[in-house]
């Protein structure tokens, strides 16, 4: 009986289409990662951007408007005072 065997040929042809799946492959996997990165980045930067909203939220509700026309925040030691005007016309 006879044994057939592989030429050369077709191993390179089917090791070259193996390297070229998995490189394929590689490139989806650090695409993946790399989007996650980015993502909690962003995620990151949004938190940062609901804190700094909420203090600004909090600073601005805490503002009260004395008796000589000015404004100070309520409940602050060393509160600044700020000039408002009569009217805001939006």
């Amino acid at each position: 009986m006879k044994e057939r065997a592989f030429t050369l040929i077709e191993v390179l042809i089917t090791v070259s289409i193996f390297l070229m799946v998995m490189g394929l492959v590689l490139g989806l996997i650090v695409i993946s990662f790399r989007n996650l990165h980015e993502g909690e980045k962003m995620l990151v930067h949004q938190q940062q951007q609901r804190r700094c909203l909420s203090r600004l939220s909090r600073e601005i509700s805490s503002l009260v408007r004395t008796a000589s026309g000015e404004a100070s925040f309520a409940g602050r030691e060393n509160s600044f005072f700020l000039s408002l005007p009569k009217r805001i016309v939006w």
